[in-house]
């Protein structure tokens, strides 16, 4: 199973259940406090080309998808920072 794993007190803890097209959106939000103007437009235009993609596999909506990855993108962030 791929996830993001978080431990704690040596017992892994998986957040949540993604595969590579998320990783892969995630570390680009991430990223994206340091990218310029260009970059982020560039950076846009990939995830939302990513998100139809992964919604040919699902029923999801494309704007689902993109809030799904930044709230994943700010969590793991967060939880990182702790």
């Amino acid at each position: 199973m791929n996830g993001i794993i978080r431990y704690t007190n040596n017992n892994a803890k998986t957040l949540f259940n993604i595969d590579e097209i998320d990783k892969q959106a995630i570390a680009i939000l991430a990223n994206a406090p340091l990218m310029t103007e260009k970059e982020m437009k560039i950076a846009t235009n990939r995830l939302k080309i990513m998100a139809k993609k992964k919604k040919i596999r699902g029923r999801r909506n494309i704007g689902d998808i993109l809030d799904d990855w930044a709230y994943k993108a700010y969590t793991t962030t967060m939880e990182s920072i702790q």
